[in-house]
């Protein structure tokens, strides 16, 4: 992951960058924050997910955007249960508790069968770096000058998701599904960094410092529309038709 400060946001297979890594939602294309082909997958809740496939060489019935490999990630159907689950949670970190809660409901009949999933969780990641270099001189003895840097990082993010699927049952074997996704984003870092040097060659204290503050705020929105409809032939095999919209 190609990620600072505790974060695993952008994979990349084979060592090379994470723009060339294909990330799928289930088997479907999904737009990332930039023109690079990258998607954070750190928005997408582990709860809303099946499974993740590493793809190392594309198939056929498959896009072969990624030159270092495909993650497929694999969403839960809550069609696949009749009822719901719930969770309910929270950590405490300087002083404030981030909540995080899941809901998921499904039904099933001969017919149809939907589900629906809702995930709310608030991040916290932070860094804090602090470092100090000093020169050797000749005979072993530290030089007079020396050099500090402080530099905290902090991210702190809330995220929303939501998916939905409902498939209709017809005679025959055929079906025709629908799937939807949607994640929110609002994240805001903060970076502060000061260096400090100092230097005492002709007796006299000299001192240098520079200060940079930055604070980045951004929302992303990602959404997502699907439709298949497939139907079986002779000899046990099957065709597919799908669309989508992201």
């Amino acid at each position: 992951f190609a990620d600072d400060i505790g974060e695993y946001a952008a994979p990349s297979l084979r060592g090379i960058g994470s723009e060339y890594t294909q990330v799928l939602i289930n088997g479907r294309r999904i737009s990332g924050s930039g023109n690079d082909n990258s998607v954070l997958v750190d928005r997408i809740p582990a709860e809303l997910v099946e499974r993740v496939e590493i793809i190392r060489s594309p198939t056929s019935d498959m896009d072969s955007q990624g030159i270092g490999g495909t993650l497929n990630i694999i969403l839960k159907e809550g069609a696949e249960f009749n009822g719901g689950i719930y969770r309910l949670g929270g950590y405490h970190i300087d002083g404030e508790t981030r909540p995080s809660a899941f809901v998921s409901y499904g039904h099933t009949t001969d017919v149809v069968q939907w589900g629906t999933s809702l995930n709310y969780q608030e991040r916290f990641n932070r860094k804090q770096v602090f470092a100090v270099s000093r020169a050797q001189d000749g005979e072993g003895a530290p030089e007079p000058a020396f050099e500090t840097t402080i530099e905290p990082d902090e991210r702190d993010t809330t995220d929303i998701a939501w998916t939905g699927d409902l498939a209709f049952k017809f005679g025959g074997g055929q079906e025709l599904a629908f799937n939807a996704l949607y994640v929110d984003t609002e994240r805001v870092e903060k970076e502060f960094e000061r260096a400090f040097e100092a230097e005492d060659d002709d007796g006299e204290l000299e001192t240098s410092a520079e200060q940079t503050n930055q604070t980045d705020a951004f929302e992303e929105q990602n959404w997502m529309l699907a439709a298949t409809f497939t139907a079986p032939t002779d000899g046990g095999h099957s065709w597919e038709l799908s669309a989508s919209y992201d």
